[in-house]
Protein backbone atom coordinates (compact mmCIF):
# COMPACT_ATOMS: atom_id res chain seq x y z
CA UNK A 1 0.00 0.00 0.00
CA UNK A 2 1.44 3.71 -0.67
CA UNK A 3 0.43 6.23 1.38
CA UNK A 4 0.51 9.81 -0.24
CA UNK A 5 2.15 12.91 1.15
CA UNK A 6 5.06 14.48 0.25
CA UNK A 7 7.86 15.58 2.27
CA UNK A 8 8.28 14.94 5.90
CA UNK A 9 5.43 16.21 6.60
CA UNK A 10 3.24 14.17 4.04
CA UNK A 11 5.46 11.16 5.54
CA UNK A 12 3.82 12.40 9.27
CA UNK A 13 0.65 12.61 7.56
CA UNK A 14 0.69 9.57 5.96
CA UNK A 15 2.02 7.44 9.35
CA UNK A 16 -1.16 8.86 11.03
CA UNK A 17 -3.94 7.85 8.50
CA UNK A 18 -1.82 4.62 7.67
CA UNK A 19 -1.30 3.30 11.54
CA UNK A 20 -5.32 3.07 11.94
CA UNK A 21 -5.55 0.84 8.75
CA UNK A 22 -2.99 -1.34 9.74
CA UNK A 23 -4.23 -2.07 12.62
CA UNK A 24 -7.81 -3.20 11.25
CA UNK A 25 -5.26 -5.51 8.62
CA UNK A 26 -2.89 -6.83 11.13
CA UNK A 27 -4.09 -7.92 14.53
CA UNK A 28 -2.14 -7.05 17.72
CA UNK A 29 -1.04 -3.46 15.46
CA UNK A 30 -3.05 -1.50 17.67
CA UNK A 31 -1.11 2.10 17.81
CA UNK A 32 -0.45 2.47 21.62
CA UNK A 33 -2.23 5.17 23.57
CA UNK A 34 1.00 6.56 24.55
CA UNK A 35 1.96 8.05 21.02
CA UNK A 36 0.93 11.25 20.31
CA UNK A 37 -0.68 11.51 17.24
CA UNK A 38 0.52 15.06 14.79
CA UNK A 39 -1.25 17.93 14.27
CA UNK A 40 -2.12 17.06 10.78
CA UNK A 41 -3.10 20.46 9.30
CA UNK A 42 -5.66 20.90 6.47
CA UNK A 43 -4.45 20.34 3.41
CA UNK A 44 -5.15 23.32 0.80
CA UNK A 45 -5.57 22.55 -2.61
CA UNK A 46 -2.06 23.24 -4.09
CA UNK A 47 -1.43 23.57 -7.92
CA UNK A 48 1.25 21.19 -8.81
CA UNK A 49 4.42 22.60 -9.38
CA UNK A 50 6.61 22.11 -12.71
CA UNK A 51 7.78 18.55 -12.84
CA UNK A 52 11.33 18.13 -13.74
CA UNK A 53 12.32 16.03 -16.67
CA UNK A 54 11.05 12.63 -16.63
CA UNK A 55 12.67 10.56 -14.98
CA UNK A 56 12.56 6.14 -15.27
CA UNK A 57 10.36 5.10 -12.94
CA UNK A 58 12.09 2.68 -10.59
CA UNK A 59 9.99 0.43 -8.17
CA UNK A 60 11.61 -0.17 -5.12
CA UNK A 61 11.56 -3.92 -3.29
CA UNK A 62 8.05 -3.35 -1.04
CA UNK A 63 9.72 -5.16 2.35
CA UNK A 64 6.87 -7.48 4.33
CA UNK A 65 5.12 -5.80 7.05
CA UNK A 66 5.86 -6.93 10.36
CA UNK A 67 3.34 -7.29 13.03
CA UNK A 68 4.64 -4.85 15.62
CA UNK A 69 3.76 -6.55 19.23
CA UNK A 70 1.94 -5.03 21.53
CA UNK A 71 3.29 -2.96 24.32
CA UNK A 72 2.81 -5.32 27.17
CA UNK A 73 -0.12 -3.79 29.95
CA UNK A 74 1.49 -1.71 32.60
CA UNK A 75 1.38 -3.87 35.92
CA UNK A 76 -1.67 -2.58 38.03
CA UNK A 77 -0.19 -1.29 41.55
CA UNK A 78 0.91 -3.78 43.63
CA UNK A 79 -0.92 -4.29 46.92
CA UNK A 80 0.18 -2.79 50.86
CA UNK A 81 0.54 -6.13 52.86
CA UNK A 82 -1.64 -5.16 56.48
CA UNK A 83 0.41 -4.24 59.43
CA UNK A 84 1.91 -6.43 61.95
CA UNK A 85 0.29 -6.42 65.44
CA UNK A 86 2.35 -3.67 67.95
CA UNK A 87 4.71 -4.61 70.30
CA UNK A 88 2.37 -4.09 72.80
CA UNK A 89 0.03 -6.17 71.58
CA UNK A 90 2.82 -8.83 71.30
CA UNK A 91 3.52 -8.00 74.56
CA UNK A 92 0.02 -8.06 75.87
CA UNK A 93 -0.17 -11.97 74.47
CA UNK A 94 2.35 -12.84 76.12
CA UNK A 95 1.14 -11.63 79.74
CA UNK A 96 -2.02 -13.51 78.71
CA UNK A 97 -0.03 -16.54 78.15
CA UNK A 98 1.26 -16.48 81.52
CA UNK A 99 -1.51 -15.75 83.23
CA UNK A 100 -3.46 -18.62 82.24
CA UNK A 101 -0.55 -20.83 82.75
CA UNK A 102 -0.76 -19.20 86.73
CA UNK A 103 -4.35 -19.83 86.91
CA UNK A 104 -4.11 -23.67 85.73
CA UNK A 105 -1.54 -23.42 88.70
CA UNK A 106 -3.88 -21.76 91.36
CA UNK A 107 -0.94 -18.84 91.43
CA UNK A 108 -3.45 -16.33 91.32
CA UNK A 109 -0.90 -13.54 92.80
CA UNK A 110 0.82 -14.53 89.87
CA UNK A 111 -1.88 -14.45 87.78
CA UNK A 112 -3.19 -10.69 88.83
CA UNK A 113 0.31 -9.52 88.64
CA UNK A 114 0.24 -10.39 84.69
CA UNK A 115 -3.28 -8.99 84.02
CA UNK A 116 -2.12 -5.34 85.55
CA UNK A 117 0.70 -5.42 83.38
CA UNK A 118 -1.31 -6.20 80.79
CA UNK A 119 -3.79 -3.62 81.48
CA UNK A 120 -1.46 -0.88 81.83
CA UNK A 121 -0.51 -1.33 78.14
CA UNK A 122 -4.05 0.42 77.65
CA UNK A 123 -5.53 1.15 74.17
CA UNK A 124 -2.52 0.77 72.42
CA UNK A 125 -3.33 -3.74 72.20
CA UNK A 126 -6.24 -5.32 69.93
CA UNK A 127 -9.88 -4.80 71.17
CA UNK A 128 -9.18 -8.54 70.96
CA UNK A 129 -6.92 -8.92 73.39
CA UNK A 130 -8.68 -6.27 75.04
CA UNK A 131 -11.28 -8.70 75.56
CA UNK A 132 -9.05 -11.61 76.37
CA UNK A 133 -8.03 -9.65 79.33
CA UNK A 134 -11.21 -9.16 80.73
CA UNK A 135 -12.25 -12.51 80.22
CA UNK A 136 -9.17 -13.69 82.07
CA UNK A 137 -9.86 -10.55 85.05
CA UNK A 138 -13.17 -11.86 85.47
CA UNK A 139 -12.14 -16.13 85.92
CA UNK A 140 -9.14 -14.46 88.40
CA UNK A 141 -11.88 -12.34 90.71
CA UNK A 142 -13.92 -15.98 90.71
CA UNK A 143 -11.03 -17.77 91.79
CA UNK A 144 -10.19 -15.56 94.28
CA UNK A 145 -13.37 -15.30 95.88
CA UNK A 146 -13.68 -19.26 96.32
CA UNK A 147 -9.75 -18.72 97.75
CA UNK A 148 -10.78 -16.41 100.17
CA UNK A 149 -14.06 -18.65 100.77
CA UNK A 150 -12.14 -21.48 101.43
CA UNK A 151 -9.83 -19.62 103.74
CA UNK A 152 -12.45 -18.25 105.74
CA UNK A 153 -13.85 -21.94 106.53
CA UNK A 154 -10.39 -22.81 107.30
CA UNK A 155 -9.80 -19.98 109.45
CA UNK A 156 -12.69 -20.57 111.53
CA UNK A 157 -11.80 -23.53 111.81
CA UNK A 158 -8.50 -23.56 113.45
CA UNK A 159 -9.80 -20.66 115.36
CA UNK A 160 -12.22 -23.29 117.43
CA UNK A 161 -9.61 -26.06 117.56
CA UNK A 162 -7.27 -22.97 119.04
CA UNK A 163 -9.83 -22.13 121.35
CA UNK A 164 -10.78 -26.24 122.28
CA UNK A 165 -6.82 -26.74 123.05
CA UNK A 166 -6.50 -23.06 125.26
CA UNK A 167 -4.20 -21.24 122.53
CA UNK A 168 -6.26 -17.80 123.13
CA UNK A 169 -3.72 -15.59 121.10
CA UNK A 170 -3.59 -17.72 118.30
CA UNK A 171 -7.23 -18.23 118.37
CA UNK A 172 -7.62 -14.32 118.28
CA UNK A 173 -4.94 -13.96 114.98
CA UNK A 174 -7.55 -16.36 112.99
CA UNK A 175 -10.39 -15.07 113.75
CA UNK A 176 -8.57 -11.36 112.82
CA UNK A 177 -7.82 -13.24 109.33
CA UNK A 178 -11.51 -13.98 108.60
CA UNK A 179 -11.98 -10.36 108.78
CA UNK A 180 -9.01 -9.48 106.72
CA UNK A 181 -11.16 -11.75 103.41
CA UNK A 182 -14.40 -10.01 102.78
CA UNK A 183 -16.85 -11.88 105.07
CA UNK A 184 -20.22 -12.61 105.04
CA UNK A 185 -22.79 -11.97 107.69
CA UNK A 186 -22.82 -15.31 108.94
CA UNK A 187 -18.75 -15.21 109.31
CA UNK A 188 -18.93 -12.19 111.08
CA UNK A 189 -21.31 -13.18 113.63
CA UNK A 190 -19.20 -16.20 114.21
CA UNK A 191 -16.09 -13.77 114.70
CA UNK A 192 -17.80 -12.48 117.22
CA UNK A 193 -18.94 -15.64 119.10
CA UNK A 194 -15.18 -16.71 119.32
CA UNK A 195 -14.57 -12.89 120.56
CA UNK A 196 -16.78 -13.70 123.55
CA UNK A 197 -15.29 -17.29 124.28
CA UNK A 198 -12.03 -15.83 123.91
CA UNK A 199 -12.94 -13.60 126.81
CA UNK A 200 -14.44 -15.76 128.65
CA UNK A 201 -11.62 -18.22 128.96
CA UNK A 202 -8.89 -15.75 129.61
CA UNK A 203 -11.25 -14.28 132.55
CA UNK A 204 -11.81 -18.46 133.75
CA UNK A 205 -7.72 -19.08 133.13
CA UNK A 206 -7.00 -15.82 135.36
CA UNK A 207 -9.13 -17.62 138.00
CA UNK A 208 -7.43 -20.91 137.76
CA UNK A 209 -4.01 -19.18 138.12
CA UNK A 210 -4.08 -20.08 141.92
CA UNK A 211 -4.81 -24.34 141.86
CA UNK A 212 -1.85 -24.02 138.74
CA UNK A 213 0.04 -23.06 141.26
CA UNK A 214 -0.67 -25.67 144.32
CA UNK A 215 0.50 -28.24 142.26
CA UNK A 216 3.47 -27.20 143.30
CA UNK A 217 2.79 -27.58 147.02
CA UNK A 218 4.16 -30.44 148.81
CA UNK A 219 0.84 -30.17 151.02
CA UNK A 220 -1.32 -33.06 150.24
CA UNK A 221 -4.52 -31.15 151.39
CA UNK A 222 -3.72 -28.20 148.93
CA UNK A 223 -2.42 -30.35 145.86
CA UNK A 224 -6.22 -32.20 146.53
CA UNK A 225 -8.03 -28.61 146.83
CA UNK A 226 -5.99 -27.73 143.57
CA UNK A 227 -7.33 -30.71 141.55
CA UNK A 228 -11.06 -30.15 142.66
CA UNK A 229 -10.80 -26.88 141.65
CA UNK A 230 -9.38 -27.62 138.10
CA UNK A 231 -11.40 -31.06 137.48
CA UNK A 232 -14.65 -28.76 137.92
CA UNK A 233 -13.75 -26.90 134.66
CA UNK A 234 -12.15 -29.19 132.13
CA UNK A 235 -12.55 -27.25 129.55
CA UNK A 236 -9.85 -24.31 130.56
CA UNK A 237 -8.19 -26.86 132.80
CA UNK A 238 -6.80 -28.83 129.98
CA UNK A 239 -5.03 -27.08 128.54
CA UNK A 240 -3.32 -25.69 131.10
CA UNK A 241 -2.25 -28.67 132.25
CA UNK A 242 -0.92 -29.29 129.03
CA UNK A 243 1.57 -26.79 130.11
CA UNK A 244 2.10 -27.62 133.36
CA UNK A 245 3.28 -31.43 132.11
CA UNK A 246 5.37 -29.71 129.24
CA UNK A 247 7.13 -27.27 132.15
CA UNK A 248 10.52 -27.66 134.19
CA UNK A 249 8.25 -28.06 137.52
CA UNK A 250 8.64 -31.84 137.97
CA UNK A 251 6.52 -31.73 141.14
CA UNK A 252 3.41 -29.66 139.25
CA UNK A 253 3.88 -32.07 136.05
CA UNK A 254 3.59 -34.98 138.38
CA UNK A 255 0.40 -33.90 140.14
CA UNK A 256 -0.53 -32.85 136.31
CA UNK A 257 -0.13 -36.04 135.05
CA UNK A 258 -1.49 -37.87 137.60
CA UNK A 259 -5.03 -36.46 137.96
CA UNK A 260 -5.87 -36.85 134.31
CA UNK A 261 -7.97 -40.02 134.58
CA UNK A 262 -9.95 -37.40 136.97
CA UNK A 263 -11.03 -35.98 133.67
CA UNK A 264 -12.91 -39.16 132.39
CA UNK A 265 -11.93 -37.94 128.89
CA UNK A 266 -9.73 -40.47 127.25
CA UNK A 267 -9.64 -38.63 123.56
CA UNK A 268 -7.90 -35.16 125.66
CA UNK A 269 -6.00 -36.87 128.17
CA UNK A 270 -4.60 -39.79 126.30
CA UNK A 271 -2.76 -37.40 123.65
CA UNK A 272 -0.72 -35.68 126.82
CA UNK A 273 0.13 -38.89 128.48
CA UNK A 274 2.11 -40.45 124.48
CA UNK A 275 3.13 -37.04 124.29
CA UNK A 276 5.34 -37.10 127.30
CA UNK A 277 6.94 -40.59 126.09
CA UNK A 278 7.70 -38.13 123.11
CA UNK A 279 9.54 -35.57 124.86
CA UNK A 280 13.05 -36.83 125.62
CA UNK A 281 13.22 -33.76 128.32
CA UNK A 282 10.31 -35.50 130.49
CA UNK A 283 12.16 -38.85 131.14
CA UNK A 284 11.72 -38.48 134.69
CA UNK A 285 7.79 -38.50 133.89
CA UNK A 286 8.02 -41.80 131.66
CA UNK A 287 7.27 -43.96 134.67
CA UNK A 288 4.27 -41.84 135.74
CA UNK A 289 3.03 -41.44 132.05
CA UNK A 290 3.66 -45.53 131.62
CA UNK A 291 1.29 -46.03 134.50
CA UNK A 292 -0.84 -43.93 133.96
CA UNK A 293 -2.00 -44.95 130.27
CA UNK A 294 -1.82 -48.57 131.61
CA UNK A 295 -4.78 -47.40 133.95
CA UNK A 296 -6.87 -46.72 131.12
CA UNK A 297 -9.74 -48.90 130.40
CA UNK A 298 -10.49 -47.85 127.15
CA UNK A 299 -8.82 -47.99 123.65
CA UNK A 300 -6.96 -44.80 121.99
CA UNK A 301 -3.18 -45.58 123.75
CA UNK A 302 -2.18 -48.47 121.60
CA UNK A 303 -1.38 -47.15 117.76
CA UNK A 304 0.06 -43.65 119.23
CA UNK A 305 2.33 -45.80 121.19
CA UNK A 306 3.67 -48.22 118.30
CA UNK A 307 4.29 -45.42 116.29
CA UNK A 308 6.47 -43.59 118.98
CA UNK A 309 8.14 -47.14 118.91
CA UNK A 310 8.92 -47.14 115.05
CA UNK A 311 9.78 -43.27 114.81
CA UNK A 312 12.35 -42.85 117.54
CA UNK A 313 15.98 -43.91 117.15
CA UNK A 314 16.48 -42.98 121.45
CA UNK A 315 16.76 -46.36 123.09
CA UNK A 316 15.37 -45.39 126.33
CA UNK A 317 12.85 -43.92 124.73
CA UNK A 318 11.75 -46.75 123.09
CA UNK A 319 11.77 -49.20 125.54
CA UNK A 320 9.65 -46.73 127.37
CA UNK A 321 7.12 -46.61 124.63
CA UNK A 322 7.26 -50.51 124.42
CA UNK A 323 6.45 -50.63 128.43
CA UNK A 324 3.40 -48.68 128.31
CA UNK A 325 2.41 -51.06 125.20
CA UNK A 326 3.07 -54.25 127.54
CA UNK A 327 0.08 -52.60 129.49
CA UNK A 328 -2.40 -50.82 127.53
CA UNK A 329 -5.68 -52.61 126.64
CA UNK A 330 -5.45 -51.74 122.33
CA UNK A 331 -1.70 -52.53 120.98
CA UNK A 332 -2.21 -52.81 117.28
CA UNK A 333 -2.74 -56.02 115.53
CA UNK A 334 0.69 -55.45 113.78
CA UNK A 335 2.64 -55.34 117.33
CA UNK A 336 4.50 -58.41 117.01
CA UNK A 337 4.89 -58.56 113.36
CA UNK A 338 6.11 -55.18 114.01
CA UNK A 339 8.34 -56.28 116.55
CA UNK A 340 9.89 -59.43 115.12
CA UNK A 341 13.66 -57.53 114.22
CA UNK A 342 13.53 -56.90 117.92
CA UNK A 343 12.74 -60.24 119.05
CA UNK A 344 15.56 -61.63 117.37
CA UNK A 345 18.37 -59.26 117.91
CA UNK A 346 20.02 -59.11 121.59
CA UNK A 347 19.62 -55.48 122.02
CA UNK A 348 18.59 -53.82 125.82
CA UNK A 349 14.99 -53.27 125.01
CA UNK A 350 14.56 -57.22 124.04
CA UNK A 351 13.10 -58.14 127.60
CA UNK A 352 10.36 -55.34 126.89
CA UNK A 353 9.72 -56.30 123.52
CA UNK A 354 9.08 -59.77 124.26
CA UNK A 355 6.58 -58.84 126.86
CA UNK A 356 4.91 -56.25 124.32
CA UNK A 357 4.80 -58.47 122.07
CA UNK A 358 3.78 -61.23 124.33
CA UNK A 359 0.92 -59.01 125.66
CA UNK A 360 -0.56 -58.52 121.71
CA UNK A 361 -0.23 -62.03 121.46
CA UNK A 362 -2.66 -62.21 123.98
CA UNK A 363 -5.14 -59.43 123.00
CA UNK A 364 -5.20 -60.74 119.93
CA UNK A 365 -5.24 -64.77 120.29
CA UNK A 366 -2.01 -65.05 117.88
CA UNK A 367 -0.58 -67.86 118.98
CA UNK A 368 -0.23 -70.81 116.28
CA UNK A 369 2.76 -70.25 115.09
CA UNK A 370 3.40 -73.13 112.35
CA UNK A 371 -0.02 -72.02 110.08
CA UNK A 372 0.41 -68.43 111.26
CA UNK A 373 -2.88 -68.25 111.92
CA UNK A 374 -4.46 -64.93 112.27
CA UNK A 375 -1.30 -63.05 110.49
CA UNK A 376 -1.65 -61.15 106.99
CA UNK A 377 -0.34 -59.89 104.92
CA UNK A 378 3.00 -61.23 105.95
CA UNK A 379 6.90 -60.73 103.98
CA UNK A 380 8.67 -64.03 103.46
CA UNK A 381 10.85 -62.86 106.34
CA UNK A 382 8.72 -61.79 108.52
CA UNK A 383 6.77 -65.90 107.84
CA UNK A 384 10.15 -67.27 108.67
CA UNK A 385 10.91 -65.40 111.37
CA UNK A 386 7.09 -66.68 113.36
CA UNK A 387 8.13 -69.96 112.75
CA UNK A 388 11.45 -69.39 113.72
CA UNK A 389 9.89 -67.96 117.33
CA UNK A 390 9.27 -70.87 119.46
CA UNK A 391 12.67 -72.30 118.80
CA UNK A 392 13.97 -68.56 119.68
CA UNK A 393 11.82 -68.40 122.73
CA UNK A 394 13.35 -72.02 124.35
CA UNK A 395 16.52 -70.71 123.72
CA UNK A 396 16.16 -67.13 125.73
CA UNK A 397 14.45 -68.46 128.63
CA UNK A 398 17.87 -70.31 129.49
CA UNK A 399 19.60 -66.61 129.37
CA UNK A 400 21.61 -64.88 132.03
CA UNK A 401 20.01 -61.71 131.81
CA UNK A 402 16.79 -62.69 134.33
CA UNK A 403 14.50 -59.81 132.49
CA UNK A 404 15.24 -61.87 129.60
CA UNK A 405 14.58 -65.26 130.82
CA UNK A 406 11.56 -64.30 132.60
CA UNK A 407 10.12 -62.69 129.47
CA UNK A 408 10.99 -65.73 127.22
CA UNK A 409 9.24 -68.48 129.71
CA UNK A 410 6.56 -66.01 129.87
CA UNK A 411 5.88 -66.03 125.98
CA UNK A 412 6.70 -69.65 126.09
CA UNK A 413 4.60 -71.12 127.98
CA UNK A 414 2.00 -68.90 126.26
CA UNK A 415 2.66 -70.73 122.78
CA UNK A 416 3.20 -74.14 124.32
CA UNK A 417 6.85 -73.96 123.68
CA UNK A 418 7.98 -73.93 127.22
CA UNK A 419 6.02 -75.95 129.96
CA UNK A 420 5.04 -74.28 133.06
CA UNK A 421 6.26 -75.58 136.38
CA UNK A 422 3.82 -75.81 139.92
CA UNK A 423 5.09 -72.36 141.88
CA UNK A 424 6.17 -72.98 145.53
CA UNK A 425 6.06 -70.82 148.46
CA UNK A 426 2.41 -69.84 147.14
CA UNK A 427 0.33 -69.04 150.67
CA UNK A 428 -3.39 -68.61 151.29
CA UNK A 429 -4.03 -64.47 152.43
CA UNK A 430 -7.69 -64.79 152.97
CA UNK A 431 -10.97 -67.14 152.40
CA UNK A 432 -14.35 -65.78 152.26
CA UNK A 433 -15.57 -68.58 154.84
CA UNK A 434 -14.49 -72.58 156.14
CA UNK A 435 -15.59 -74.81 158.36
CA UNK A 436 -13.06 -75.15 161.33
CA UNK A 437 -11.79 -78.98 160.33
CA UNK A 438 -11.23 -77.89 156.91
CA UNK A 439 -9.39 -75.05 156.78
CA UNK A 440 -8.54 -73.09 153.65
CA UNK A 441 -4.64 -73.79 154.51
CA UNK A 442 -5.71 -77.35 152.98
CA UNK A 443 -5.75 -76.38 149.76
CA UNK A 444 -2.20 -75.92 149.65
CA UNK A 445 -1.33 -79.61 151.27
CA UNK A 446 -0.78 -81.52 147.68
CA UNK A 447 -3.52 -84.31 148.73
CA UNK A 448 -6.17 -84.40 146.37
CA UNK A 449 -6.68 -88.25 145.96
CA UNK A 450 -8.16 -88.41 149.09
CA UNK A 451 -11.75 -88.52 151.01
CA UNK A 452 -10.21 -87.39 154.28
CA UNK A 453 -12.17 -84.27 154.68
CA UNK A 454 -9.12 -82.37 156.81
CA UNK A 455 -7.22 -82.48 153.38
CA UNK A 456 -10.16 -80.43 152.32
CA UNK A 457 -11.32 -76.90 152.48
CA UNK A 458 -15.19 -76.53 153.05
CA UNK A 459 -17.19 -73.88 153.49
CA UNK A 460 -21.18 -73.90 153.93
CA UNK A 461 -22.49 -73.44 150.89
CA UNK A 462 -25.17 -70.40 150.96
CA UNK A 463 -22.16 -68.14 151.69
CA UNK A 464 -19.88 -66.57 148.60
CA UNK A 465 -16.89 -68.39 148.11
CA UNK A 466 -13.94 -66.21 147.55
CA UNK A 467 -10.11 -67.56 147.91
CA UNK A 468 -7.02 -65.08 147.75
CA UNK A 469 -3.43 -66.17 147.63
CA UNK A 470 -0.19 -64.73 147.68
CA UNK A 471 2.61 -65.78 145.34
CA UNK A 472 5.80 -64.11 147.62
CA UNK A 473 6.58 -62.30 144.99
CA UNK A 474 5.75 -60.92 141.23
CA UNK A 475 5.14 -64.51 139.25
CA UNK A 476 4.15 -65.16 135.79
CA UNK A 477 1.08 -67.24 135.74
CA UNK A 478 -0.06 -69.41 133.08
CA UNK A 479 -2.57 -72.06 134.75
CA UNK A 480 -4.62 -72.83 137.54
CA UNK A 481 -5.29 -76.75 138.47
CA UNK A 482 -8.29 -77.62 140.69
CA UNK A 483 -9.08 -80.74 142.01
CA UNK A 484 -12.79 -80.06 143.35
CA UNK A 485 -14.96 -81.40 146.62
CA UNK A 486 -13.64 -85.09 146.94
CA UNK A 487 -16.46 -85.96 150.20
CA UNK A 488 -18.32 -88.67 148.47
CA UNK A 489 -21.34 -87.08 150.45
CA UNK A 490 -21.03 -83.63 149.21
CA UNK A 491 -19.00 -83.89 145.93
CA UNK A 492 -22.33 -82.98 143.70
CA UNK A 493 -21.89 -78.80 145.93
CA UNK A 494 -17.95 -78.68 144.36
CA UNK A 495 -16.88 -75.79 142.14
CA UNK A 496 -18.46 -75.53 138.90
CA UNK A 497 -17.94 -71.74 137.36
CA UNK A 498 -14.77 -69.80 138.34
CA UNK A 499 -13.27 -66.52 138.05
CA UNK A 500 -9.26 -65.59 138.01
CA UNK A 501 -8.24 -62.44 138.68
CA UNK A 502 -4.36 -61.95 138.68
CA UNK A 503 -2.52 -58.70 139.99
CA UNK A 504 -0.08 -56.54 142.15
CA UNK A 505 -2.85 -56.15 144.76
CA UNK A 506 -5.69 -58.35 146.30
CA UNK A 507 -8.46 -56.43 145.13
CA UNK A 508 -8.14 -56.63 141.34
CA UNK A 509 -11.55 -55.66 139.34
CA UNK A 510 -10.79 -57.47 135.93
CA UNK A 511 -10.82 -61.49 135.24
CA UNK A 512 -7.86 -62.47 133.43
CA UNK A 513 -9.33 -66.12 132.82
CA UNK A 514 -12.84 -68.21 133.39
CA UNK A 515 -13.26 -71.32 133.10
CA UNK A 516 -14.91 -74.91 134.83
CA UNK A 517 -14.12 -77.42 137.14
CA UNK A 518 -15.11 -80.87 136.94
CA UNK A 519 -16.77 -83.05 139.61
CA UNK A 520 -14.68 -85.03 141.48
CA UNK A 521 -15.15 -88.96 141.63
CA UNK A 522 -15.67 -89.25 145.73
CA UNK A 523 -13.67 -91.65 145.87
CA UNK A 524 -9.83 -92.19 147.20
CA UNK A 525 -7.14 -93.64 145.10
CA UNK A 526 -8.60 -92.54 141.57
CA UNK A 527 -7.26 -91.12 138.67
CA UNK A 528 -6.25 -87.60 138.23
CA UNK A 529 -9.26 -85.75 137.99
CA UNK A 530 -8.07 -81.80 138.30
CA UNK A 531 -9.34 -79.14 135.91
CA UNK A 532 -6.91 -76.66 134.15
CA UNK A 533 -7.68 -73.56 133.70
CA UNK A 534 -5.37 -71.76 131.29
CA UNK A 535 -4.45 -68.15 132.07
CA UNK A 536 -2.57 -66.29 129.49
CA UNK A 537 0.95 -66.03 131.12
CA UNK A 538 -0.25 -62.56 133.01
CA UNK A 539 2.10 -61.34 135.85
CA UNK A 540 0.93 -60.12 139.19
CA UNK A 541 1.93 -61.22 142.90
CA UNK A 542 -1.89 -61.95 144.67
CA UNK A 543 -4.43 -64.21 142.50
CA UNK A 544 -8.08 -63.96 143.35
CA UNK A 545 -10.46 -67.23 142.67
CA UNK A 546 -14.46 -66.67 142.99
CA UNK A 547 -16.90 -69.71 142.75
CA UNK A 548 -19.45 -68.09 140.24
CA UNK A 549 -21.86 -71.24 140.64
CA UNK A 550 -21.91 -74.73 142.28
CA UNK A 551 -22.74 -78.00 140.20
CA UNK A 552 -25.53 -78.13 143.17
CA UNK A 553 -26.49 -74.90 145.42
CA UNK A 554 -26.91 -75.50 149.24
CA UNK A 555 -24.94 -78.48 151.34
CA UNK A 556 -21.31 -77.73 152.02
CA UNK A 557 -19.15 -76.57 149.58
CA UNK A 558 -15.60 -76.74 148.85
CA UNK A 559 -12.28 -77.91 147.14
CA UNK A 560 -9.93 -80.49 147.50
CA UNK A 561 -6.30 -78.81 145.82
CA UNK A 562 -5.19 -76.11 144.26
CA UNK A 563 -1.73 -75.58 142.23
CA UNK A 564 -0.80 -72.54 140.13
CA UNK A 565 0.76 -73.18 137.60
CA UNK A 566 3.80 -70.68 136.11
CA UNK A 567 7.56 -69.39 137.05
Amino acid sequence: MRCAGSGVRGSISAMAICLPVLAMILPGCEPSESVEKPDVAPQATVSAAPRAAAQPSVTAPTAPIEATPAPAPMNPATPTAPPGPSPETMAAEKLLAEVAAALEKGNLELATEGLEKAEALGTKVDAKILEQIETQRQAVDVKLTAMQTQRRTQRISEARDLLTAGKLEEATLAIDDVLKTFPSDEDRRLVEGFRKQIEDRRRRTREMGIALKLLSSETPTEVRGARSKLVADPEVALPLLAGVIEGKDVRAATNALEMLRSFSDPPRTIPLLVATLNRSESAALWPIAIRELQKISVAGAGPALLETYVKTTDPAQRSAALSALAGVVDPPPQTLVTLLPALFADSPELATALTAAQHAAVVHSLVDFQSLRGFENLTAEQSEQLTQLPERLTLLSASTNPAVAQSAQSFGMLIRCVAPKPLTDVKLLRSSAEIPESPGTALLDGVWNSIDIKTMWRYPGDKPATLVLDLGSERSVAAIRFWNLNEPATKQHGWKEVDVYVSNTPAALTPVAQGIVVQAPGAAGTHDYSSTITVPCVRGRYIRLECRSAWQPGGTSGLSEIQILGF
